[in-house]
């Protein structure tokens, strides 16, 4: 937990910062001028906070009596989630909650800091990175790709009606259960373009775990066995205001048959605006998927002699009211970020 400290002159009803001093144990507020006393209360200007990844935001220390003035030492309770500076400028980093705390001798107060993922998503840097496996992705990012790309995982067509296989279609959408229907991209996409996106809609309680289900299907070998833990796996994503406490999960598969799978939720309300979801490939593997071999497509048995259908992302709706909620997928890939 770092530690920030700095000297404050409380004149009148403002503030003025100056110095930073550094100390081992809280001691009774002091000063060196006999004409200005030591406070006997401090109090944050906010005892909450609102913030959004990157951005920040200014705490006040107000002094009684207000012409006090003392040490103070500012202190994140969790610096993963935010940080303070020695201004007294919050940080955050990433979404969740940390509490900012303030002490000046004996005396303390706190802020309590929720942190919310950002709802602008940096799409230069994402595609700044390499290795990319790239499972949804519009055309014209997808060329932006150039010379980076280790595998193409991306939709390229349907079944036919008799549930065969186009020739050279290697994924596709699988809906299971009847369970959604395809929605209408309107607007641009996560990277401020006008090509579409994978929109779908809960149409009933379905036939499935009376949720809205699919999954981006392969009919190809798959090989993560080169994906290592400097990896990142990144969807972005969004939904309507309109999804009324629903949420979207999405899961990821081993490509050993029978291996695990794990899945991560995010709130399907983002109010029609793009989001991120950004997952350590160590924390993947960490949760038990299982990647040490590839997928061969027709060939991989489940343990009970079957084979094994293998999807590089499942789609889900839940939640109280699953109909008519919308899950729209423009991007999904996993990469080694530029500064890895």
């Amino acid at each position: 937990m770092k530690t920030n400290r700095f000297l404050v002159y409380a004149l009148a009803m403002a503030s003025v910062f100056t110095g930073c001093k550094n100390g081992n144990e809280p001691q009774e507020p002091s000063n060196d001028d006999p004409n200005v006393p030591a406070p006997t209360a401090i109090t944050l200007s906010q005892k909450t906070l609102s913030i959004e990844e990157g951005q920040t935001a200014n705490l006040a220390v107000l002094f009684t009596p207000t012409n006090a003035s003392g040490e103070l030492v500012w202190e994140s309770t969790d610096e993963t989630i935010a940080t303070v500076s020695q201004e007294g400028i919050v940080t955050g980093v990433k979404a969740g909650n940390a509490t900012i705390v303030v002490t000046c001798g004996s005396l303390n107060d706190q802020c309590a800091v929720t942190v919310s993922a950002s709802s602008v998503v940096d799409t230069d840097a994402l595609l700044a990175g390499s290795d990319y496996y790239v499972f949804a992705m519009d055309e014209t990012t997808f060329g932006k790709l150039k010379g980076k790309v280790t595998a193409d995982f991306r939709m390229n067509g349907s079944y036919n009606d008799d549930g065969s296989v186009p020739d050279g279609v290697t994924s596709i959408l699988e809906i299971w259960g009847r369970t959604l229907e395809a929605g209408t991209p309107s607007g641009p996409n996560a990277f401020g373009l006008t090509e579409g996106w994978t929109c779908l809609k809960a149409v009933s309680g379905g036939d499935w775990k009376g949720n809205g289900c699919g999954g981006i299907r392969q009919l190809q070998n798959v090989d993560f066995t080169k994906i290592t833990d400097e990896h990142v796996l990144v969807i972005l994503y969004k939904g309507p205001a309109a999804n009324n406490g629903n949420t979207i999960k999405f899961t990821l598969y081993s490509t050993v048959g029978g291996g695990a799978e794990v899945s991560y939720s995010v709130n399907a309300n983002t109010n029609g605006e793009w989001q991120k979801l950004e997952v350590p490939v160590s924390e993947i593997k960490q949760k038990g998927i299982d990647w040490s071999q590839a997928y061969i497509h027709n060939q991989t048995l489940k343990p009970d002699g079957g084979l094994y259908a293998m999807y590089t992302l499942g789609l889900l709706i839940e939640g109280p009211t699953v109909v008519g909620a919308e899950l729209n997928l423009d991007a999904a890939f996993i990469y080694k970020p530029a500064n890895k």
